[in-house]
């Protein structure tokens, strides 16, 4: 069973992401030991900001698309050039599902998925096989130089990262993480109501999103090559 990696506190800068996507962009040479580092940085600043529960018009709010945006930009530069061990993969998705109250993190792994799923079908299928058409930008999230084994390991992982969606309908689980605990303790160290906390009134949207790209990609095994459209229901 891979071990839960315990990476060390880091100062949340959001200019050192920038930092980490520009290096991981333009270094072809990085030893395993260097990736490991940017990974675990990034990790640590994306969970510093995006696991509390967050409050409207907030910093986390503004830069929860940029940051994982990045974070899933770098990984997959690292899977195409040194493919993070276990460890890695399961510290990911131990945090990340610290971070599924941000809509953007939902939204993100969609495309991802998606763009992973077309790339996968191409090849395990042929040319025979009704395309899934994503759009480009979507497809240009997976570097063109992973190939047909690395995007089959990475789609693998990548389906599972964002654990049971389900749990996107149960505000009391997606509230029950530690930051949301210490958070929303009271002034008198009493514990207030979870649940009501404003953040969790947008899980119905999220767990709609959610469950449109575990749709999409149903569609994608069965050949219906169109993927539906990603517009939430009206309240």
């Amino acid at each position: 069973m891979a071990r839960t990696l315990q990476p060390q506190p880091l100062p949340a800068v959001p200019a050192g992401a920038h930092g980490v996507q520009k290096l991981a962009r333009e270094s072809a040479s990085m030893v395993r030991e260097t990736w490991e580092v940017l990974l675990l940085f990034l990790l640590r600043i994306n969970d510093t900001l995006l696991a509390p529960p967050t409050v409207g018009g907030g910093i986390a709010e503004k830069l929860a698309e940029k940051l994982i945006s990045v974070l899933f930009e770098v990984w997959f530069l690292a899977c195409t050039r040194c493919f993070p061990t276990p460890p890695y993969w399961k510290t990911a998705r131990e945090m990340l599902a610290n971070w599924r109250h941000h809509p953007p993190v939902v939204e993100q792994w969609s495309k991802v998925i998606c763009a992973l799923t077309s790339r996968l079908l191409r090849f395990t299928y042929g040319p025979a096989f009704p395309p899934f058409k994503v759009p480009d930008e979507d497809a240009n999230l997976i570097p063109a130089e992973m190939d047909n084994d690395c995007v089959a390991q990475t789609w693998f992982r990548f389906l599972h990262m964002l654990s049971n969606p389900v749990d996107l309908s149960n505000p009391v689980i997606i509230s029950s993480t530690p930051k949301f605990q210490e958070q929303l303790l009271g002034v008198s160290g009493v514990p207030q109501e979870v649940v009501q906390h404003p953040c969790l009134k947008q899980l119905p949207q999220i767990f709609f999103r959610a469950m449109r790209g575990v749709s999409c990609l149903v569609d994608a095994f069965l050949g219906i090559s169109r993927p539906r459209s990603d517009s939430a229901p009206t309240p």
